[in-house]
């Protein structure tokens, strides 16, 4: 059984004096840095110079920086760019500059897990991943419920890198709602299989059977609210997280 992680066995002070570079400031990079500010964090964001996102960031009242500055800078740096341009991204902008005993933090396990990222024997190398959408990363940070995170300690180079991870996962506001210990691979595999086939499958059935209604006849707006719009799909999921899977069944009739 996978061992969890709540509010009262992480320590906000394990950050105390530690600069935090946030490489990125998209869905996720925003919702990072702003909860880990708001938790009293020293943090910057990194980014490409020209980049659409310096103004909104600085608008937010964070620092901004060039990437290789953000990642000399920093003491703890999270790699929250797009998987498919981090390696192109750490191998040029951010390894040259870290130093050693940096903490070197992931919210996806893919590019440790295939190997196209090989961080230098001196890091630490964790990954507090959100189970959440960025916007519902700071959504729940703010209204003080929190959200579900993994969280793993991959590299460790200075004997304080779990320390670190839970720290990071309470200013992120996670631990409220639990962190659960796994590996890069347990994170890669089970978010893969996510994205690529339990959720793409569920949007395939939704549009075959729009199209099936549809050539039945039924009206589109009742289609489209029995099928989500009416948010009905959205209530039954939390009775699953609520209930669990078959303890929700009886809410539903009989047919």
């Amino acid at each position: 059984m996978a061992k969890m992680y709540y509010e009262k066995d992480c320590d906000l002070n394990q950050l105390n004096g530690k600069k935090i570079a946030i490489v990125g400031y998209g869905s996720q990079g925003h919702a990072h840095a702003l909860n880990l500010k708001d938790s009293g964090c020293d943090v910057c964001v990194g980014l490409r110079a020209g980049s659409k996102n310096w103004k909104n960031a600085e608008e937010a009242g964070l620092k901004v920086m060039t990437i290789p500055e953000a990642a000399k800078w920093g003491d703890i740096v999270m790699i929250l760019v797009n998987d498919e341009v981090q390696a192109d991204v750490y191998k040029r902008d951010i390894a040259p500059n870290l130093h050693p005993g940096a903490a070197l933090n992931f919210a996806s396990g893919y590019n440790i897990t295939y190997g196209f990222i090989k961080p230098a024997a001196d890091l630490d190398v964790i990954m507090v991943a959100p189970r959440m959408i960025g916007k519902g990363v700071r959504e729940t940070y703010e209204n003080g419920t929190g959200f579900p995170t993994f969280l793993v300690v991959n590299q460790d180079a200075t004997g304080h890198a779990k320390e670190i991870a839970l720290g990071l996962a309470k200013a992120l506001g996670s631990t409220k709602a639990g962190a659960i210990e796994v590996t890069f691979n347990d994170e890669t595999y089970l978010d893969l299989m996510s994205e690529q086939a339990i959720w793409p499958l569920i949007m395939n059935v939704f549009v075959t059977a729009f199209d099936f209604y549809q050539e039945k006849g039924l009206p589109a707006e009742a289609v489209l609210t029995e099928m989500y719009m009416s948010k009905e799909p959205m209530v039954m999921m939390e009775k699953m997280a609520d209930m669990g899977l078959f303890k929700q069944l009886p809410l539903h009739s009989r047919t």
